[in-house]
């Protein structure tokens, strides 16, 4: 995060990427006969006993973000890019396992920051109905200020956050929650949170979703450190018989301590790519692979 990573040209050219992704889909007859031909086999497989799914699955993803920032009344330009890779291991009688990895650069403000997390995953899940577990995280950012001049160091903080996560399944429709408790640490002190993560998908195809997010996170410790509330929106395309996706969003960030009338807030839209091994369709990876997202601080 030492330099600015992003910029509203770029988040055009991905956008741009969706768009031609979306273009050079094949005609409608032939999406038709792709359509009739995944469904006689699945028939067919079903016929023969049950639709055998990849052990292992996940996903590779690039990210980019740009928007507007204020931070204790001052406004200028929020940009994030990250990447990210997830991969769910099924390891039998329903059990599951799965493996966030995230690296984050941002910039608000002149503000940098840059964050690296993993996050592991154990539950257990009926495809078509519901998925319980637990997860932990560790995680390390480095932080420094617009006001640092050459040669400061960067603030390090390094946490671990750990929790429960339950979902349930629709035909349709998939409804997430999550909740746990963050720790932070400095060479100074230490400082606990409590979060929380609701979230929602829409599969409007199994190639096509809808999907919305809201975060929470409050201090328990430390009084003057701010509440967190995010809000996210993401729409995930994902052509027939390819293992790419395309991406776009608009997310929401406000950070204020209670009683304080200095906050910082940070909106705008998003975009990206995703490359996915082990299944065929947004819906297919959801319910057989990696289901969780991140935790709430890198929405």
């Amino acid at each position: 995060m030492c330099v600015r990573v992003i910029s509203g040209g770029r988040v055009v050219l991905l956008f741009l990427f969706l768009i031609l992704t979306f273009a050079f889909l094949p005609s409608q007859a032939f999406g038709a006969d792709l359509l009739a031909h995944e469904a006689l086999e699945r028939y067919r497989s079903a016929q023969s006993g049950s639709i055998r799914h990849a052990r292992t699955m996940g996903v590779i993803e690039y990210r980019q973000s740009d928007g507007d920032g204020r931070v204790a009344g001052e406004s200028g330009r929020s940009s994030t890019v990250s990447v990210a890779a997830k991969a769910n291991r099924r390891i039998g009688a329903g059990w599951n396992v799965q493996g966030n990895v995230k690296h984050r650069h941002s910039e608000l403000n002149g503000d940098r920051r840059q964050r690296t997390q993993g996050t592991a995953h154990l539950y257990h899940r009926a495809p078509e109905r519901y998925a319980l577990g637990a997860f932990g995280s560790l995680a390390t950012e480095r932080a420094k200020p617009a006001t640092a001049i050459a040669g400061d160091e960067w603030k390090r903080v390094d946490s671990a956050a750990g929790g429960v996560e339950a979902a349930l399944f629709s035909e349709k429709t998939t409804l997430l929650a999550a909740a746990g408790l963050r720790r932070k640490m400095t060479e100074q002190e230490e400082s606990d949170s409590a979060f929380t993560m609701l979230g929602a998908r829409y599969y409007v195809t199994d190639q096509f979703r809808l999907g919305l997010q809201g975060t929470y996170e409050r201090p328990l410790t430390i009084e003057d450190d701010p509440v967190i509330y995010g809000l996210g929106a993401e729409v995930s395309y994902r052509p027939h018989e390819l293992p790419f996706s395309g991406f776009g969003g608009y997310r929401y960030q406000l950070a204020q301590a209670d009683g304080s009338a200095e906050k910082t807030v940070s909106h705008g839209v998003f975009a990206g790519f995703r490359y996915h091994f082990g299944s065929h369709s947004l819906k297919e990876e959801e319910r057989y692979g990696s289901l969780w997202p991140d935790l709430p601080i890198d929405l």
